[in-house]
């Protein structure tokens, strides 16, 4: 997790919330490749050399910013070249958990906590904070 950190540090991560322009900056600095499906699930898989992230169309907001660093942080984990396929809750569970927690610290960096606390007012928008909130806790990161 060291590794993803070092590497999303100079896009701002940790330091500010990190947008949609964000990841579509670092999706093409990284050469990831982003399609857009009429699916439900949002997933991410590398073969022959080319990374690839697939995200719902469906999704907006909070859901579509936490898939998009999820799977981004699936794709920066990925060992070069070879074969791999991640999908959202159907995966080895740590790499779900780290996955989860890089896209909390993208979106909820320790020095906004207190400024996002009420995030956007929904029940999702609270599980994400009260999640970010126990990372901070548990890691204090």
């Amino acid at each position: 997790m060291k590794i993803l950190l070092d590497t999303l540090k100079p896009y701002g991560f940790n330091e500010r919330p990190l947008t949609e322009t964000d990841f579509f900056n670092i999706c093409e600095k990284e050469n990831i490749e982003i399609i857009w499906s009429d699916k439900k699930y949002s997933f991410f898989f590398s073969a022959l050399g080319e990374r690839c992230i697939v995200l719902p169309k469906r999704l907006r907001g909070l859901k579509l910013l936490f898939a998009m660093y999820h799977e981004l942080a699936h794709a920066l984990l990925s060992p070069g070249n070879l074969i791999a396929v991640e999908w959202k809750d159907m995966h080895d569970e740590r790499d779900e958990w780290q996955c989860d927690a890089m896209a909390l610290i993208a979106l909820m960096p320790v020095s906004k906590l207190r400024e996002l606390a009420w995030l956007d007012g929904s029940r999702y928008g609270a599980k994400l904070f009260n999640d970010r909130c126990r990372l901070y806790f548990l890691f204090g990161v």
